[in-house]
């Protein structure tokens, strides 16, 4: 154990090196263009601010909402409005728990989704992840309501009260295309709202649209990796002892998908041990399949980061141990880890390679 803590301390003492995350990107002020780096943090949460650079070496300067008017990074528009919206505190499913919205005004900046023109679609993200639509037209911008809320009936059946003021909306502002038609069951989502935006552009004539996004964010949905490893156990007298298997990666959104699940199927090929082996009976040798489930998180968001994972490995008919482990990956695809047993019983150093699909 003392071993894997060494190889954490030092992976997280480098992992600023590999965190940079500033791209190439520009904020305007009162029609003035400032050109440089922004610290690109592809944000949970709407931003109320951003870091920017004029040089990768300077210091950075923190802009808010209220000291630019919109700013580009990462092929993203983002657009500084002043909001009001009701952010809902608790909407728990319990008899004894009301939802309790509250009231939030501030200045953000918004996300384009869709600029035209006629219209400008625009996304928030309030605090507790809920995405907001807002749309602007003739220099009217607007919340597309929507809501969602837990009740109990008088028998104490949990239903859901769903309130979509967003179709009317809809209908009162695309109204003057008589081909466009906002169904009753016009789901809340940014690619439907972005695609009937999209027909009423074209009933309209207007060709001056750009999408920043048509479809639902890929980073906002679990992405899946798959791949093979290879490995070497240490403190083992045999150099013929090894580990190979297959691993699936489950990548959870945003914060760069940093966050993960891991499964690996292998097999154990221990030849022989140093007397410490998880069972005094198989010191002389044990080839058997196993596997290992393990959570783990990347630091930073460069190509190079660091990362550290924990979970429950078995192998044949033993139980479940603990097994932690830190290293370092290339683009969370290359990666090279140092692993072991809770009960100190084995180690290994581990090798793999997976493939985002």
């Amino acid at each position: 154990m003392k071993t894997l803590v060494l190889v954490f301390c030092i992976l997280l003492a480098f992992s600023p090196i590999y965190s940079q995350g500033y791209e190439a990107g520009q904020f305007i002020k009162d029609g003035k263009k400032s050109v440089g780096f922004i610290n690109y943090e592809n944000w949970l949460q709407t931003p109320k601010s951003i870091q920017f650079k004029t040089t990768l070496e300077a210091y950075p300067d923190e802009i808010d909402a209220q000291g630019a008017d919109e700013f580009t990074v990462h092929n993203e528009v983002y657009v500084s409005k002043k909001i009001k919206i009701l952010v809902e505190v608790n909407n728990q499913k319990s008899i004894n728990v009301e939802t309790v919205p509250i009231l939030f005004e501030g200045d953000r900046f918004l996300r384009v989704l869709l600029k035209t023109n006629i219209i400008t679609l625009f996304e928030f993200v309030d605090s507790n992840e809920k995405v907001h639509l807002f749309i602007e037209k003739d220099n009217a911008f607007q919340e597309l309501f929507f809501s969602e809320e837990y009740r109990y009936n008088k028998e104490n059946i949990l239903y859901m009260v769903s309130k979509k003021g967003y179709i009317g909306q809809l209908r009162a502002l695309l109204g003057d295309c008589s081909k466009i038609q906002v169904n009753d069951n016009l789901p809340y989502t940014k690619s439907e709202i972005l695609k009937i935006c999209l027909a009423y552009l074209k009933c309209k004539g207007d060709n001056s649209s750009f999408t920043v996004n048509t479809s639902e964010n890929k980073e906002e949905r679990i992405t899946y990796s798959l791949g093979v490893l290879g490995g070497h156990f240490l403190r083992v007298d045999n150099p013929q002892n090894w580990i190979g298997g297959l691993a699936l990666r489950m990548n959870f959104p945003r914060n760069f998908r940093n966050a993960f699940l891991l499964i690996e199927a292998n097999y154990n090929n221990i030849r022989e041990s140093s007397g410490q082996f998880i069972n005094p009976k198989y010191d002389d040798g044990l080839q058997v399949f196993g596997g290992n489930v393990l959570g783990g998180m990347h630091l930073g968001k460069g190509s190079i980061r660091p990362y550290v994972n924990v979970g429950l490995s078995a192998m044949g008919k033993f139980g479940g141990e603990g097994i932690v482990g830190a290293g370092v990956s290339w683009k969370r695809a290359v990666k090279i880890e140092y692993r072991e047993l809770t009960n100190g019983s084995l180690r290994n150093v581990i090798f793999s390679v997976l493939y985002d699909f």
